[in-house]
């Protein structure tokens, strides 16, 4: 990965976007790296966005923006738009996103609904299968 850095850019504010349980966790800890560990996380839930409400998107990153003002990282869950490319690209926010093997985002996703969150809905029926 390459990143342009400008040594005079006194903002920097990352979106570590993926689909979910596909390593955005491990673009936020990497987003520390191209902080240098001045940075902060915007450690709350992932930005997502809400189908046919691309203002709600718009203004729950506009408020995490006006919360941190510079340097931080949010993770989020955001799929392509002109429209949310557009908003990215006006508030000066660079995008890191990270592909994982389909196969790995199940596991991921079955381990989590089964053994980690247990107050999913559709944990009575994950847990109902063979683990195999």
């Amino acid at each position: 990965m390459f990143w342009n850095k400008k040594k005079d850019q006194k903002e920097l504010i990352l979106l570590c976007n993926s689909w979910p349980k596909s390593g955005t966790h491990l673009l936020l800890n990497l987003s520390s790296l191209i902080f240098e560990n001045k940075g902060e996380w915007f450690k709350d839930n992932a930005v997502k966005s809400p189908p046919n409400n691309v203002k709600v998107l718009y203004q729950t990153i506009t408020d995490r923006i006006s919360t941190y003002q510079r340097n931080f990282a949010m993770k989020g869950h955001i799929g392509y738009s002109q429209d949310i490319v557009t908003f990215l690209k006006k508030n000066n926010i660079k995008i890191l996103f990270i592909v994982r093997d389909p196969r790995d985002v199940v596991c991921s996703t079955i381990r989590w609904v089964t053994d980690l969150r247990k107050n999913w809905d559709a944990n009575e029926f994950f847990n109902k299968l063979p683990k195999e």
